[in-house]
């Protein structure tokens, strides 16, 4: 969630990819066959086929709830994490960095009313207060007046692509900048690697692409992106009464 929370920022699309019935479907036997390929003591395969079948559990499927589940789906699904990072290399480029005229304008203090009113307040608090802090305590009130505007702090650079993932057990999550129809390809690779190399298909009703102003679920979390100010998740467009002590973590609008 830190790595979402310091490096999404500027997210248009969230992808969400979410495995049908993985859990249920484990294989034991594809496991084992992972760790014999890299560790080779029959002792260790013994000992971990006791733990998969330790229950009720006697064929395929694992407990969701076991501390090993999250290691184990790692090592399941490891080349499908290697392809989406490789795709995640492919699609990132480098963002030209130019503030917006909209942006400077709110920096701006010359010959505007902000002067006026930094003026007022020095004539008013003498050798009190030096004009260094009053424009910076100005600084933060033009910030947040700037960002309730839905001002850019950066020009939009039409040809910047940023493709982010991060993934926890079964649950995988995509954050995309920028056009939809590239999300929509992203999230057909993904499901036809999943198919063809891990035997694993994914759930139509919980995979999905999602814009930015709706936000997304993850580990408990409601994703949502502000545009630089933090908002009540009541105020969420088509947020429900049972939502609102949902945790919201908010990605700042780059």
């Amino acid at each position: 969630m830190e790595n979402i929370y310091y490096h999404w920022g500027g997210t248009k699309w969230f992808i969400e990819a979410d495995i049908v019935g993985y859990f249920n479907n484990f294989s034991h036997s594809k496991l084992l066959l992972l760790i014999n390929s890299k560790i080779n003591d029959y002792r260790l395969s013994i000992l971990l086929l006791k733990q998969l079948r330790v229950g009720y559990i006697y064929f395929d499927g694992i407990h969701d709830s076991s501390l090993l589940s999250p290691l184990f789906c790692n090592i399941i699904l490891h080349e499908l994490d290697k392809h989406v990072l490789k795709i995640c290399k492919d699609f990132n480029n480098t963002r030209v960095k130019v503030n917006s005229n909209e942006w400077n304008a709110g920096r701006r203090y010359r010959n505007t009313s902000w002067a006026l009113v930094a003026n007022e307040i020095k004539s008013l608090t003498g050798n009190r207060v030096s004009m260094a802090k009053i424009f910076k305590a100005l600084s933060q009130i033009r910030f947040q007046n700037t960002a309730l505007k839905g001002v850019r702090r950066l020009e939009v650079d039409a040809n910047w692509l940023k493709l982010k993932y991060v993934k926890y057990a079964d649950h995988m999550l995509l954050g995309f900048i920028d056009p939809r129809n590239e999300a929509v390809s992203i999230l057909i690779e993904v499901s036809n690697f999943a198919s063809v190399y891990c035997s694993l298909g994914l759930n139509i009703l919980k995979s999905r692409i999602v814009y930015h102003e709706k936000g997304v679920k993850f580990l408990g979390y409601k994703i949502w992106k502000s545009m630089g100010l933090s908002k009540d998740y009541l105020q969420i467009k088509g947020a429900s009464k049972k939502e609102k002590n949902q945790i919201v973590l908010i990605l700042e609008f780059l």
